[in-house]
């Protein structure tokens, strides 16, 4: 699933970086990320999972102190019927701050 949002945030005009899986498993970045996107406008990080995983994004998150560089965090989820959706975040106090359809 991470290959399809990787290739939606590059229709998007994003460039993105992709975590890199070791034997050992994945590398998330900074503890919370499975992708970097970033614009002329803005760098956000990306968790994405599915619906029924989303609490465990939503903690690694929460426990992430913002690095100055990074503007949004967003998780990106798919349901059963396989839609996607985006979660915002707010970078000073990690509230949600919308969900809207990612396609």
């Amino acid at each position: 699933m991470m290959n399809i949002a990787k290739a939606v945030a590059e229709e998007q005009g994003y460039e993105v970086v992709k975590i890199k899986r070791t034997k050992w498993g994945k590398e998330d970045f900074f503890g919370c990320a499975d992708l970097i996107i970033c614009n002329k406008f803005a760098i956000k990080l990306i968790g994405v999972t599915s619906k029924s995983n989303i609490s465990r994004v939503r903690k690694r998150f929460e426990n992430f102190n913002n690095h100055p560089a990074c503007v949004k965090k967003e998780i990106w989820y798919y349901d059963k019927q396989g839609k996607w959706f985006i979660e915002s975040r707010s970078p000073e106090n990690d509230n949600i701050i919308r969900v809207k359809n990612l396609k």
